[in-house]
């Protein structure tokens, strides 16, 4: 066997593929994701056993005590297994990486970071070429293009995406994830591409790197999710504040990022019913039928909720349970007709578990801001990355969901296991 070939099929190789493979699918359908995990805990048994020792690295306690008091919560409050099962992965992923200690090193950093990023392009170009498909048609030999899920409604593309739906908006776009989730894997990736546009060198390089940063925009439209959007909006006026530029030319790129997000937030359809009911006032509407008037109503009714149960909340088991309740109570027909959860992270901690699960939680993002100034040079991805989490977690309850325990597990973990390496993709 040649010296190429022995190289290709060395162990340690296929270990860095197997995480490469694993960031590659996160934006996929979840069965991806899953095999990668198999696959990369497959290799780790092989290794140990080859070894005959465990590695000497520690794992972070947050993500697995923050998975107990999942376990501890659904199980004495009689919850269902799928409620354990999703979250299983806060414990998984921290063993996996802890089995593997060579997949922080350095040189791995822009090769993951690429994987993913690839990753979210491959989704996005299926969900594009799955929308073109929908929408087009042979009627009496000639093409046709229409994106309205019901075809023979009067309303025009833009506003068929807030009525009974259009074929490149929001879920009827989105086949892998839920909008909302795809749009912070989205926005997680428009970091990772800006991270690999400052290290590049050569204007060719970095003129494609920067368009593939903002194409990342189109999508987020598509999507419609107003908490990715408004994410990626500050983002992106943070990381071109950063920019080694003269004052002047900072500040025009500032006002431009300014003035684009005020015409992407007046375009988009759901962007500009949230801004004109925002500014009109946020109230309660008991019979509200979409959009965030249903956030609102699952706030109110949680909020009253934790009023009640602030302490030791009223346990994982339960909150679904005493939420409908609750919506009944209050009559909040599609909240409990669709039976809502929190919509908050936040708020579903506090409900589930009092002062005491969301104290858990908020300790250890604390924690990981800390981690993330713990050395001379900042761990901006980390810091990044739990900001960005932290803010859409006001809007959903992101570790309720496959995809969310996911990103959060995977990011959190690697990011925070890189703080001993520096910090350059």
């Amino acid at each position: 066997m040649s010296l190429r070939m022995a190289s290709f099929f060395d162990r340690n190789r296929f270990n860095d593929y197997s995480l490469f493979l694993l960031f590659l699918v996160l934006p996929l359908h979840r069965n991806f994701s899953t095999l990668a995990i198999l696959v990369i805990a497959l290799f780790s048994i092989i290794n140990i056993a080859n070894k005959k020792a465990l590695p000497k690295n520690q794992i972070d306690w947050f993500l697995p005590l923050l998975f107990l008091y999942y376990l501890a919560s659904t199980l004495l409050t009689g919850g269902p297994w799928s409620a354990i099962e999703k979250r299983l992965l806060l414990v998984v992923i921290p063993i996996l990486f802890w089995l593997n200690p060579g997949f922080f090193k350095e040189s791995l950093r822009s090769k993951i970071y690429w994987s993913y990023i690839i990753g979210i392009l491959l989704a996005e170009t299926i969900c594009l070429i799955v929308a073109i498909q929908n929408s087009v048609s042979f009627l009496d030999g000639s093409l046709t293009f229409n994106a309205k899920v019901f075809p023979d409604a009067e309303y025009g593309f833009l506003t068929a995406s807030v009525r009974d739906g259009n074929y490149f908006f929001g879920q009827e776009f989105s086949l892998f994830l839920h909008p909302i989730y795809f749009g912070i894997y989205i926005v997680v990736a428009q970091f990772l591409i800006f991270e690999i546009l400052t290290a590049s060198k050569g204007s060719y390089r970095k003129v494609l790197i920067s368009l593939i940063y903002f194409a990342q925009f189109i999508f987020l439209f598509l999507l419609s999710s107003k908490a990715a959007i408004i994410s990626s909006f500050f983002l992106t006026l943070y990381l071109f504040w950063t920019i080694k530029l003269p004052n002047s030319l900072r500040a025009l790129v500032v006002i431009g990022v300014i003035i684009f997000s005020f015409f992407f937030a007046n375009l988009n359809p759901k962007m500009k019913v949230f801004t004109d009911t925002f500014f009109a006032g946020l109230s309660i509407n008991p019979n509200a039928r979409f959009g965030h008037d249903l956030r609102i109503l699952s706030w109110d009714a949680s909020l009253d909720i934790i009023k009640n149960n602030w302490l030791y909340g009223v346990g994982e088991g339960n909150k679904d349970s005493v939420l409908l309740a609750k919506y009944n109570e209050k009559g909040y027909v599609v909240p409990a007709e669709e039976m809502f959860n929190s919509h908050n992270q936040y708020l579903d901690l506090f409900i589930g578990g009092g002062i005491l699960g969301l104290g858990l939680y908020l300790f250890g993002i604390i924690r990981l801001v800390l981690n993330a100034f713990q050395y001379k040079k900042v761990n901006l991805p980390l810091l990044i990355f739990v900001m960005l989490f932290s803010f859409e977690a006001l809007f959903e309850n992101f570790l309720s969901r496959h995809a969310g325990v996911l990103l959060f597990a995977v990011f959190v973990t690697y990011l925070n296991g890189t703080k001993h390496v520096g910090n350059n993709a």
